[in-house]
């Protein structure tokens, strides 16, 4: 399930943020998340708000494929600046407005496609 809501980050651009149902996202806060490890050492396992954070997080490509996403690429700070928010608009969105982010194996090198986690619109 997907949801889009617009967000106005410090009165610069309107960022529709899509809220998506993805297993290592699910859950009460507070509740404990199963957590392994990959082979890198890596914590791979739900993520839970208030819990243990993992590296990565069961997702999926646009396409379907099943994989894993780093809960990095996908969770950051809140920009502190407007100076902030423009350099992490200029970070993280391509030239077509998106924020794409890799999907991987459990092994958290092989990249098997890509995950369109938002579409950025300029702001009013």
């Amino acid at each position: 399930m997907k949801r889009i809501v617009k967000i106005l980050v410090a009165g610069l651009v309107a960022v529709p943020i899509v809220i998506f149902s993805v297993a290592g996202l699910a859950g009460a806060a507070g509740e404990r998340a199963a957590v392994e490890m990959n082979e890198a050492g890596q914590k791979i396992g739900d993520y839970r708000v208030g819990g243990e954070k993992p590296d990565l997080i069961e997702g999926q490509t646009d396409s379907g494929k099943p994989g894993y996403i780093y809960l990095k690429d996908i969770m950051w700070d809140a920009p502190k600046t407007p100076a902030d928010a423009v350099r992490l608009m200029k970070e993280r969105v391509n030239e077509q407005g998106e924020i794409v982010v890799p999907v991987y194996e459990a092994d958290g090198v092989t990249v098997i496609g890509y995950f369109t986690a938002a579409t950025v619109e300029q702001g009013e």
